[in-house]
């Protein structure tokens, strides 16, 4: 027991974990998004952090929870005549475009965007060379109702973790970027779960 609680206290000693922290940058539309009624599209979701469809699979299955089958993932249909590569804050001609080509009421655009990568998941840097050490992504959730058209609900959330200025440890583990995204993610859709009608 002494010795498992030694080698417990020399590991934190020796190694640091650096937790992420989760901050809403952009409140441009805070209400909340009326889930009862209309077909909804998903834009395809770019990753930069990751091939693997981590951040898409979360978005899907929590909408999916809320809409069933009247939500449509835009890679999924194709018989739907979308723009390629639909950018944040589209026009209200791009809008229009949508409603013509989609048939659907309500677009919602996620984009996700890698700002600092500078520090590695596990950081073996000796502590005097620690500074400036970051990871940081950003997500934007954006919702449209295309009869409008308009935004009705937009949310920006900044992911960061850092090594402390005062941390002499020489080794550091710290999320990943795509568990950064998905942290994102989480609190903007946690978000939409508390301010929406179901």
């Amino acid at each position: 027991m002494k010795k498992t609680t030694l080698l417990l206290l020399l590991s934190s000693l020796l190694f640091s974990c650096n937790l992420p922290s989760y901050v809403f940058t952009d409140n441009a539309v805070a209400t909340g998004l009326d889930f009862r009624e209309g077909k909804w599209l998903l834009n395809e979701i770019v990753d930069p952090t990751t091939s693997r469809s981590t951040a898409k699979n979360l978005v899907v299955k929590k909408l999916k929870d809320r809409l069933g089958n009247r939500l449509i993932y835009s890679n999924d249909s194709n018989s739907l005549l979308l723009p390629k590569n639909i950018k944040s804050n589209p026009t209200k001609e791009i809008l229009k475009d949508l409603k013509k080509g989609s048939g659907v009421d309500f677009f919602i655009n996620v984009k996700i965007n890698v700002i600092s990568n500078s520090l590695s998941d596990i950081n073996l840097t000796n502590h005097r060379f620690n500074e400036n050490l970051s990871k940081s992504v950003e997500v934007l959730f954006e919702v449209y109702d295309l009869n409008m058209p308009n935004i009705i609900y937009s949310k920006k959330v900044l992911g960061r973790v850092s090594i402390a200025e005062n941390n002499n440890s020489d080794v550091n583990f710290s999320a990943s970027t795509t568990k950064l995204v998905l942290g994102c993610l989480n609190k903007i859709l946690r978000d939409i779960e508390k301010k929406s009608i179901k």
